[in-house]
């Protein structure tokens, strides 16, 4: 039993002397730093659903984003980004808007894949 004190008294004392070692950390100073946002006005092609998604998407994408996506997404593939953005991201999208932004961005940017020859 005292080989066992001893022992916990040793680990408690080396803990107690590697702590008060550590040297203490130099103060950290904030600055304030200016970021100046492009100005981007382009809206959604106008189609049904493009105010909903000038409304809701635009907030942190540009249009310019969303086009570049591959057009071989489908229906389900802008279902499931539209529902990350809105629970992974805390997208502001009510529930009434969700599938109107789902429709409108399948009906514009999707396009079924070719046939090979």
């Amino acid at each position: 039993m005292n080989t066992l004190r001893t022992l916990f008294f040793i680990l408690i004392a080396t803990l107690a002397l590697s702590a008060s070692a550590t040297p203490p950390a130099q103060p950290v100073t904030l600055k304030p730093i200016k970021v100046t946002l492009p100005n981007n006005s382009e809206l959604f092609p106008p189609a049904p659903g493009a105010d909903s998604a000038n409304a809701n998407c635009l907030i942190c994408h540009s249009v310019d984003m969303v086009t570049r996506q591959p057009p071989s997404l489908t229906q389900h593939d802008w279902d499931a980004i539209v529902h990350k953005m809105k629970a992974g991201y805390g997208a502001p999208i009510a529930d009434d808007q969700m599938a109107i932004v789902i429709n409108y961005l399948t009906a514009t940017f999707s396009r079924p894949p070719t046939a090979s020859k």
